[in-house]
C-alpha cells in the first residue's frame, strides 16, 4: 500500500504530535503565515470573507465553514469557481483554491452586532503535508437599516 506524505501528515495531526514541530524540520510556514484570513463590509451589506495562501499552499473548498453567535443571523455565502484535481490516494476529486479567494456572505437579520466565525483547512501542495483545520473569529456590527 502507497501512502503519501498528506497521509502520513494527517496520521501525526492525530496522534495530536503538533504541526509546528514537523514545519520547523521540514521549512513549512507557519498555519497563520500560509493562510491568512481577513473580513470587511462589502456591498448591499454582505460580508466578503479574503483569503491569502502563501504560494504553494491550498485551502479546500469544502472544509470552509462560516457562523454566526446568533441563531437569527443566516449566512448564504457564494463560492467562485475552485480548482479540482483527482487525489489518487483519496480516491476522489478534490476543489480547492490558491494564491487568494474571496467569498462574499450574504447576511440576513444583521440588526444586532455578531460574531463571524471562519473555518478552514489546507495544505502544503509540494511538502504533501496538510494542517489541522483552524478558526478565525471577526466581530461584525450592526447594520443600520438602509445603511451599509
Amino acid at each position: 500500500m502507497k501512502f503519501g506524505l498528506c497521509t502520513i501528515a494527517a496520521a501525526v495531526v492525530l496522534a495530536g504530535i503538533p504541526v509546528t514541530s514537523i514545519a520547523d524540520a521540514s521549512g513549512l510556514l507557519a498555519q497563520d503565515q500560509a493562510f491568512a484570513v481577513a473580513s470587511r463590509p462589502d456591498k448591499g451589506g454582505s460580508i466578503a470573507v479574503e483569503f491569502s495562501m502563501a504560494p504553494g499552499y491550498v485551502l479546500y473548498q469544502d472544509k470552509m465553514s462560516f457562523s454566526t453567535s446568533l441563531p437569527s443571523v443566516r449566512l448564504a455565502p457564494a463560492f467562485p469557481q475552485p480548482q479540482s484535481k483527482y487525489i489518487e490516494g483519496l480516491d476522489q476529486e478534490v476543489s480547492f483554491y490558491s494564491n487568494q479567494v474571496t467569498i462574499r456572505l450574504a447576511v440576513s437579520n444583521r440588526d444586532k452586532p455578531f460574531t463571524l466565525t471562519v473555518g478552514a483547512q489546507g495544505c502544503a501542495i509540494v511538502q504533501g503535508v496538510c494542517y489541522p483545520p483552524f478558526r478565525k473569529t471577526f466581530v461584525v456590527p450592526a447594520q443600520r437599516l438602509g445603511g451599509n
